[in-house]
């Protein structure tokens, strides 16, 4: 009776600590970086509305320099919550530049577009500040939830 006491304590506590979460850190699974784009709003896509990811590299022992462009990925956007893989490969930190120092720092952008001329940009305030807040040194970092919304013409 009490081992199952104890199990439905735990389930409870994971159930509810889950909740709470804003936005959930994707699994890195092999060399590819999971990323979810989800919206509190809803949106209606249209036909033809396509999401770019960017996937940039910097030395961080190299200060005021630009990030440079490792691998630009370009996927149809119909439908939200959805998950796309991007791929890293760690011969793509060559590409850095200036660098050579072995210690790297990663983010992505993304931009989302349609023929209808609507546009997206990523959510900061639905978006867990943590992801994009802080350097990832480390690639699998970059999995998780990013939040968009359309852009308003005023």
């Amino acid at each position: 009776m009490k081992k199952i006491f104890m199990g439905l304590m735990i389930l409870i506590f994971i159930g509810c600590t889950k909740a709470d979460e804003k936005t959930e850190r994707l699994v890195f699974a092999g060399q590819m970086i999971q990323v979810t784009i989800d919206s509190i709003e809803d949106l209606d896509f249209g036909n033809d509305s396509e999401i770019i990811f960017k996937l940039w590299g910097y030395d961080l022992y190299v200060a005021d320099v630009s990030a440079t462009l490792l691998k630009e990925y370009k996927y149809k956007l119909s439908k939200l919550p959805v998950t796309y893989g991007i791929d890293y490969q760690k011969k793509w930190d060559e590409k850095i530049k200036p660098g050579g120092s072995g210690k790297y720092g990663y983010y992505i952008t993304l931009k989302g577009t349609n023929k209808d001329i609507k546009k997206y940009k990523i959510d900061y305030e639905a978006t867990d500040k943590d992801y994009f807040g802080t350097q990832k040194t480390k690639i699998e970092e970059l999995s998780g939830k990013i939040y968009i919304k359309e852009i308003k013409k005023l």
